[in-house]
């Protein structure tokens, strides 16, 4: 997935139709099993980064020239954790991926338990979800990692290497990926999809999902 809403498109979209999701219309599509279903988590967080703005390359040119010391900032639901994923695999043999997921109890604990291994001189923590740890919390991590990628909602905690933002070229472009037989009946819908779910994807394929869903084609 891909990059906070761009406001320009964010406007165009309100002003192109504002049917909500709710509203999709999914009689014509054919009922799915989740297993099969073209939404599905497992299919989505398949989906590979698109790269708008910049490319692998030059982001992996930049973390070098900061040392490895920076956030992936985006609204939710912008493909900040696709991103995060996409740099630690490009260093694999030096990332500790960390996953913080929302509302964590008790970050810190599950820190812990994903680099139970100590860090050794070189490696790099990519840490998922940094917004869940509170003041203390990542003062003492930020202090303990000399090298550490993060992806935040918002910036301030580390120097910005991206934001990541979404616009409707860029969902179609995915739900053409995704459901390559059904895109010309979905197309006309995702305009008002992407704008009633503020353009959040993660969000819109959920509501996607559903078309497909057996239990909500039946309520």
């Amino acid at each position: 997935m891909q990059h906070t809403v761009d406001p320009d498109a964010k406007q165009d979209l309100l002003g192109v139709g504002t049917r909500g999701a709710g509203d999709l219309t999914g009689p014509h599509l054919p009922v799915r099993r989740p297993a099969d279903n073209p939404f599905a988590s497992k299919r989505i967080e398949n989906l590979r980064f698109r790269f708008r703005y910049t490319d692998l390359p030059a982001l992996l040119k930049t973390c070098r020239l900061m040392d490895w010391r920076g956030a992936i900032v985006g609204a939710k639901g912008s493909g900040k954790t696709t991103l995060l994923e996409t740099l630690a695999a490009a260093v694999a043999d030096r990332a500790r991926l960390v996953r913080l997921p929302a509302d964590s109890r008790n970050p810190m604990a599950l820190i812990n338990e994903q680099l139970a291994a100590p860090l050794v001189d070189g490696d790099i923590v990519f840490l998922d979800s940094a917004g869940q740890l509170g003041r203390l919390q990542w003062w003492w991590v930020s202090k303990r990692w000399r090298r550490v990628v993060i992806t935040a909602h918002r910036r301030g905690r580390l120097p910005t290497l991206t934001e990541c933002r979404t616009d409707l070229a860029l969902l179609d472009e995915l739900v053409a990926e995704l459901a390559p037989d059904d895109i010309d009946q979905l197309r006309p819908e995702l305009p008002g999809l992407f704008a009633s779910e503020g353009g959040d994807l993660r969000r819109c394929f959920r509501r996607l999902y559903d078309l497909y869903s057996p239990r909500t084609r039946s309520g």
